[in-house]
């Protein structure tokens, strides 16, 4: 959970998170992440959001071939990015650590 996740959480949650969950205070990862591998979050998030709707089925086909690419036609809520993305793999992905 990031620290935005952590602030926009009910007071309520935050103050039993902290005072029984972790004893969390600002500074404890600073301890816990010493003599660790540098790490830097690339930001995925999008630059803009756009919702579309659309009258009918045909002009939805029409924006499929304006923006080149099949959307998923299961349900209303459709999500793409443009150009298209390549889903990026992780989970085979480790850390490895050799002095």
């Amino acid at each position: 959970m990031s620290k935005t996740e952590i602030e926009c959480l009910p007071n309520d949650i935050l103050i039993y998170m902290k005072n029984n969950l972790f004893n969390y205070t600002e500074n404890d990862w600073k301890e816990e992440w010493k003599n660790m591998p540098e790490f830097v979050q690339e930001d995925l998030t999008s630059f803009k959001k756009v919702i579309v709707h659309f009258r009918n089925q045909q002009d939805f086909e029409k924006f499929e071939k304006l923006i080149g690419q099949t959307l998923k036609k299961n349900g209303m809520c459709i999500s793409t990015w443009y150009p298209k993305m390549e889903k990026r793999r992780y989970a085979d992905k480790e850390y490895r650590y050799e002095p």
